[in-house]
């Protein structure tokens, strides 16, 4: 028979084990996003010049970037990523914002964390270009020029929930640490006897 601590580590190599499957999950694939180009006057007036448009994630282009510049870049999402193809070059006006809006399916978990891959260009590292809540993604565009043909990529990061079988695991492991204690109370008391 096995000792009570071969067993509570078993047990937790399993609530592991199962975590860590959870954690690889598929995010996006298969969900609802939605597109949005906005555009925020110095006066606060807002104009969506696109959308929201809706698309489900697959193996193709979700989305071609419209707005005044119709058609200037793709969208491409991915489990766990959005890249943006430039088809042309684009130069965006100086106003508070002026770019994209993306909204994730509120049936996904929450946004950890998003951010761009290290091979995207140096015009993103300025600060407020990025901001993201739990279900949505805004990039401001503005005072930014592009080439056509340029490339970059947002990693987004899902904060992590636990699934059902992850629960049943751990209850599982509580209930083999209290079956052991259990058991060494008996034998203690069988000794004491």
């Amino acid at each position: 028979m096995r000792s009570p601590s071969s067993l509570m580590r078993a047990a937790a190599a399993a609530t592991l084990l199962c975590a860590s499957a959870a954690s690889h999950a598929a995010y996006l694939d298969g969900t609802t996003v939605s597109y949005a180009y906005k555009v925020i006057y110095p006066d606060g007036y807002t104009q969506y010049q696109v959308g929201p448009v809706q698309a489900t994630v697959d193996s193709g282009v979700e989305f071609t970037y419209g707005g005044p510049f119709s058609g200037i870049a793709e969208l491409d999402f991915s489990d766990g990523s959005i890249s943006f193809l430039m088809k042309s070059s684009p130069a965006f006006f100086d106003v508070p914002f002026q770019g994209m809006v993306l909204g994730l399916s509120s049936s996904l978990a929450p946004l950890k964390s998003v951010s761009f891959s290290s091979d995207t260009s140096s015009v993103f590292l300025g600060s407020g270009v990025l901001s993201f809540d739990q279900h949505t993604i805004s990039i401001n565009m503005r005072n930014m020029h592009f080439s056509g043909g340029e490339r970059f990529t947002l990693n987004l990061t899902p904060a992590p929930v636990p699934e059902a079988q992850t629960y049943a695991l751990a209850l599982a492991g509580l209930g083999v640490v209290g079956i052991s204690s259990l058991r060494r109370r008996a034998a203690k008391r069988a000794l004491e006897a």
